[in-house]
């Protein structure tokens, strides 16, 4: 069973894709289900693995980031935010995605000459 990772790095990057919609309603039509397993494997703890943030905190709300730029209604509420909202709002982080040297709201997440750079605001 392909990764939710594997599965948007094919859809951004793929050739056979270009221009074409289908794409992003398949990856989009089954993120609920991966989104409410991601949810059940975090549970009610304070992060992924426990009680103590780990590296695995960080790479999972920046992944989880670029998917919610994806696809944002799938980003309204539930525990995966709720979970991504506690990692943002660490005070360390919290300075840092409030400041300036933020390149969330600027940058593209993929390449530009991907099938789905990422701009902020763009499809």
């Amino acid at each position: 069973k392909p990764t939710l990772r594997y599965r948007l790095g094919c859809k951004d990057y793929s050739i056979s894709c270009c221009h074409e919609i289908p794409w992003k309603t398949d990856f989009v039509s089954k993120l609920p289900q991966q989104l409410k397993e991601i949810g059940n494997f975090i549970g009610n703890g304070p992060y992924a693995v426990g009680e103590k943030i780990t590296y695995v905190d960080f790479l999972a709300v920046e992944f989880l980031s670029h998917i919610a730029r994806f696809s944002p209604d799938n980003f309204a509420n539930g525990p995966v935010v709720d979970y991504m909202n506690r990692i943002k709002s660490l005070p360390a982080l919290k300075r840092f995605y409030e400041s300036e040297n933020c390149t969330h709201n600027s940058y593209s997440i993929n390449s530009p000459f991907s099938q789905w750079p990422g701009w902020p605001n763009n499809e």
